[in-house]
């Protein structure tokens, strides 16, 4: 029987600084317009994952 989840990536605070220091955005932007930036992109991307279990194996796409 093959099985379909939707993966959610969470990224905590330190996440959130670092992305905002690495690309130089932390005077235009706060951790909060990053935050939903990025959860309107992974419900945007619906990422799926496919996958069955056969004995000891997993298949997945």
């Amino acid at each position: 029987m093959v099985q379909n989840l939707k993966p959610v990536v969470e990224l905590n605070s330190e996440d959130w600084t670092e992305l905002l220091k690495k690309y130089k955005l932390q005077t235009v932007m706060s951790s909060v317009h990053v935050q939903m930036v990025w959860y309107r992109m992974q419900r945007a991307l619906e990422p799926e994952i496919w996958y069955e279990v056969h004995g000891k194996e997993v298949l997945a796409a």
